[in-house]
């Protein structure tokens, strides 16, 4: 909110038109009233984009909570979907994809056998076997697999969040487990 009323200034200065697309007005920035309505529609819509998000991660909780997949997809497993109400699929539970599994198996056995990361990524890459990305077996792509918490029966949802924006590092959030029985 803070960083768009300036730049909407900006915008209007360089002679641009900006049109509210729900309202079909435009938006102007003449008077300082003008200047107080756009001030009040920015904290508007960034609230309701604040609450979206909070109700968003609240429905995919609850969806992680019942047991069902809330989002993406996992090496080892596929996703297969679940109940149909009018032509929409209810939810997304996880089945082993008994291929993949053996592939984790055989990384867990081998790192338990003594191989470094690189011999195991150079053995499976020798092999053809495919990795999560498809681009080959790295160090990383096997550190990935020997940390999942999942492949232990630990089912986590919500252990990291979307970056704050201008940074691509992910934010770790201790202790958010959820626990099935």
């Amino acid at each position: 909110m803070e960083k768009t009323l300036p730049l909407q200034g900006r915008i209007t200065r360089a002679g641009v038109r900006i049109f509210h697309y729900q309202e079909k007005q435009e938006l102007l920035l003449s008077t300082p009233v003008q200047k107080l309505v756009a001030s009040v529609a920015n904290f508007s819509h960034e609230d309701f984009r604040y609450q979206i998000q909070l109700k968003t991660a609240s429905a995919l909780r609850k969806k992680a909570e019942q047991g069902h997949v809330p989002c993406g997809k996992v090496y080892g497993y596929r996703n297969v979907k679940q109940g149909v109400v009018g032509d929409r699929h209810t939810h997304v539970l996880r089945e082993i994809d008994p291929a993949q599994a053996d592939v984790v198996r055989r990384i867990l056995e081998m790192t338990a056998s003594g191989m470094g990361l690189l011999r195991i990524a150079r053995t499976l890459g020798a092999e053809g076997v495919r990795s999560p990305s498809g681009a080959g077996w790295g160090t990383t792509s096997l550190a990935w697999v020997l940390n999942r918490e999942l492949y232990r029966g630990q089912v986590v949802y919500g252990k990291t969040a979307k970056p704050p924006r201008g940074s691509k590092k992910k934010v770790k959030i201790p202790g958010r487990r959820v626990d099935r029985a």
